[in-house]
C-alpha cells in the first residue's frame, strides 16, 4: 500500500446499491497502482447488513463518530491520506474537508457531483451547492465555498449535471458517467405477479417513488387514475425512504391509497422488479444521473421516462419512450402505447447500456484521475 484513497461517503442507503458496487469494483482496480481504499461513512451506517459485510470481508471501513474533521485527523494518523474523494457532501462535510485541506496542503481533494443542484452567490461571483448557498452569511463561509471551486478536481457524474455547472469555475472539472455493476443485475427472484400483488394480474408499472414529489409519483397516479380498470394496471411503488410521509400525500391526492397503487419495498437484487414489471416509468422532475434507466434496459424491460435533462441519456437508449416533463396528458397515452403496441428491441436497448456503461471503462476514467493528482503531488504512506 504507497497511497491511500480516502472516500468520504454521506451515503447510509438500506442496501448498498450500484455506487458501492462501482467503488469496490474501483478498489480492485486500484491494487496495481499500489493504492488502497478507505471507507469513511455516517455513524448510523453502522447498523447496516451490507455494511458489516464490508467489515467482515477485511475493508477499511471508518465511521464518523464526530466531525468530518476529526474523522479525517484520525484515519490519517493511521492510514496517511493522499486523496480524499467525497460523495452526497453537505456544508459540515465541505467545512471539514477544507479546514483539514488546509492542515494538510499536499492531500488531494476530489469532489463527485451527483446531481446538478448549484446556485449561484452573485454579488461576489462564486458558486455553491443549495446547502451551502442557503446557509452563507459569514465572509469566512464564503472563502470556504471558494476553496471548494478551486479543489483539486471536480467530477460529474453524468452530461446533463456536468453541462449545468461547468460554467461555474470548477478547477479540473470533467465528466465520467456512472457506470453499471452488470452481474449485480444478473441475480434475481422470479416473483412474477405475486411479487407485485397484482390485483388484476395484468400490467404491472414500476417506478421509484422514495421523494414524492422529484420522482413523479402524483403524476404517474394522475396519469393512471382514469385508466388503471380498463387496461388491468398495477402502479407498483418501490419505496425506499419517507413511506408514511408518501402514503399520506397520495390519501391527499385520491382520497385514499388506491387499490390498484402497490406500495413496495427496496430490494437489494433489484432486478427482480425489473423482470416482473411490464413496464417501468421515470416521470421525474428532477434528476442528476439515474441508473435506473440503464439498469431498466439491461434487465429488457420496457421503459418511458420524462425529459428532464436529467434523464437525457435515455434518449440514445432504443426502445425508450420520452414524455414531456408534468405531461400526465401525454404520459398515459404513452403508457396506453406502450401495453398495446409495445417499445420495440428490448435486446438491442441491453446490448447498448452493456457496451456504453462498462464498470472496466469507469475504473480506469476514475483511476486517470487519481494517477494524475498523485503524479503532480505524491504522497504515499510509506
Amino acid at each position: 500500500m504507497k497511497y491511500v484513497v480516502q472516500n468520504l461517503l454521506n451515503f447510509n442507503p438500506p442496501y448498498s446499491g450500484n455506487l458501492m458496487k462501482s467503488l469496490l469494483a474501483l478498489e480492485k482496480a486500484m491494487l496495481d497502482s499500489e493504492m488502497a481504499m478507505v471507507y469513511l461513512f455516517p455513524k448510523e451506517a453502522m447498523e447496516r447488513d451490507w455494511v458489516r459485510a464490508l467489515i467482515s470481508e477485511g475493508k477499511r471501513v471508518c465511521f464518523r463518530n464526530s466531525t468530518v474533521f476529526e474523522a479525517l485527523d484520525r484515519i490519517n494518523n493511521d492510514y496517511p491520506i493522499s486523496i480524499i474523494h467525497s460523495h452526497f457532501s453537505y456544508i459540515d462535510d465541505y467545512k471539514g474537508i477544507i479546514r483539514f485541506k488546509r492542515d494538510h496542503p499536499e492531500i488531494k481533494t476530489v469532489f463527485h457531483h451527483h446531481n446538478a443542484f448549484f446556485v449561484p452567490y452573485v454579488s461576489k461571483g462564486y458558486f455553491f451547492p443549495l446547502e451551502i448557498a442557503r446557509k452563507i452569511k459569514k465572509k469566512a463561509e464564503r472563502e470556504i465555498a471558494k476553496r471548494i471551486i478551486m479543489s483539486d478536481a471536480h467530477i460529474a457524474c453524468g452530461k446533463d449535471v456536468y453541462n449545468n455547472l461547468k460554467g461555474l469555475g470548477f478547477n479540473g472539472f470533467c465528466c465520467i458517467e456512472n457506470a453499471i455493476d452488470f452481474k449485480r443485475l444478473d441475480r434475481y427472484a422470479e416473483i412474477g405477479r405475486n411479487g407485485f400483488n397484482n390485483k388484476y394480474n395484468k400490467t404491472a408499472i414500476l417506478i421509484f417513488g422514495w421523494d414524492y414529489e422529484i420522482k413523479g409519483v402524483d403524476i404517474a397516479i394522475k396519469a393512471i387514475a382514469p385508466i388503471a380498470e380498463e387496461y388491468g394496471i398495477s402502479l407498483c411503488i418501490v419505496m425506499a425512504a419517507n413511506v408514511d410521509e408518501n402514503i399520506k400525500k397520495i390519501k391527499r391526492l385520491m382520497g385514499e391509497v388506491p387499490e390498484w397503487v402497490k406500495i413496495l419495498p427496496p430490494r437489494e437484487d433489484v432486478a427482480s422488479y425489473y423482470r416482473a414489471a411490464d413496464l417501468f416509468i421515470s416521470p421525474s422532475r428532477e434528476e442528476g444521473m439515474t441508473y435506473s434507466v440503464i439498469e431498466c434496459a439491461y434487465c429488457k424491460c420496457p421503459m418511458i421516462v420524462s425529459d428532464i435533462s436529467g434523464l437525457s441519456h435515455a434518449r440514445a437508449i432504443p426502445g425508450a419512450k420520452i414524455v414531456e416533463n408534468e405531461n400526465t396528458e401525454m404520459l398515459r397515452e404513452a403508457i396506453i402505447e406502450s401495453i398495446t403496441v409495445g417499445n420495440g428491441s428490448l435486446e438491442e436497448a441491453a446490448d447498448y447500456v452493456k457496451e456504453k456503461y462498462s464498470l472496466d471503462i469507469w475504473c480506469n476514467k476514475m483511476l486517470n484521475i487519481y494517477n494524475g493528482l498523485l503524479e503532480n503531488g505524491k504522497r504515499n504512506a510509506e
